[in-house]
């Protein structure tokens, strides 16, 4: 059998194929592929089985999709800072992670990041569309920021929104499971990251804070379901995460914020 028409490629190619997903890191949906073949009894079971499992990990935070040009020209367009301002949160609201932030941006960074001291280089996990919150940050304008996620269309219009604002950094479009990180920050965060993981892989995120090379680690938690429910996730979180976190020997300091279970651990690294 010819290499293009393994299953796993041909599962691969019908899910890059498909509208919803094209964009997707095509690393990913072969790991997600690879691991959804061995529960499926044929291809197409598995092709629904991988549409499903990308929706759970980033699909699900989407409510539409996303109009990059018009943003960036509607950014471009800003005829000053408030306005500009005002464009960022009319287009966060399109991702459900930074859509909840919206109502406590300003409180979330002075209570994260302002504690730090100065910052010289950010990473930004998983980030959606949370590099649109960098004029609320508080970083100096010759901080590095970096972001990274799985969709390429979303990392080409963050590349674009960096330079738009002048704030060094990129914006890559990568899978932090199977390509870690490889540069020294002095922030990570892992915003609402965590649960995605764990969708993937159950040891995802004790690894990943292992090879992650930052002094501080920004990890948090939604306190309600998608829906808006109120289900006791924060107490599973906390009981799961510190469980985690007592296990690679770090400790961290806990707070809410917002609708966000909130953790700043200091790492020793650096």
């Amino acid at each position: 059998m010819a290499p293009n028409n393994q299953p796993v490629d041909i599962v691969v190619a019908a899910v890059l194929a498909s509208a919803s997903y094209s964009t997707v890191c095509p690393e990913t949906v072969r790991a997600v592929a690879t691991a959804e073949l061995r529960a499926s009894a044929s291809t197409k079971q598995a092709v629904k089985r991988v549409k499903r499992k990308l929706h759970q990990i980033g699909g699900a935070y989407q409510s539409e999709r996303m109009p990059y040009g018009a943003w960036l020209a509607e950014l471009r367009a800003a005829p000053h800072h408030d306005a500009l301002l005002a464009t960022c949160r009319r287009i966060m609201q399109a991702h459900t992670s930074s859509r909840e932030r919206l109502a406590y941006l300003e409180t979330f960074y002075a209570r994260t990041l302002a504690p730090l001291g100065p910052i010289r280089h950010v990473l930004d996990v998983a980030c959606g569309l949370n590099p649109l919150a960098l004029p609320w940050m508080g970083l100096s304008p010759e901080a590095c920021y970096d972001c990274v996620d799985i969709y390429a269309d979303q990392m080409a219009f963050l590349q674009t929104w960096l330079g738009l604002i002048g704030q060094p950094g990129t914006a890559t479009c990568s899978d932090v499971l199977l390509s870690p990180p490889h540069g020294s920050y002095d922030v990570a965060l892992l915003l609402k990251t965590v649960p995605c993981l764990q969708q993937l892989d159950s040891s995802a995120t004790e690894r990943l804070i292992a090879q992650l090379d930052t002094r501080y680690l920004i990890v948090s938690f939604p306190a309600k379901s998608l829906g808006g429910r109120n289900i006791g996730m924060i107490a599973n979180y906390q009981r799961s995460f510190e469980r985690l976190l007592c296990q690679v020997h770090l400790t961290g300091d806990r707070q809410i914020i917002g609708d966000e279970l909130v953790y700043t651990i200091v790492t020793g690294r650096m």
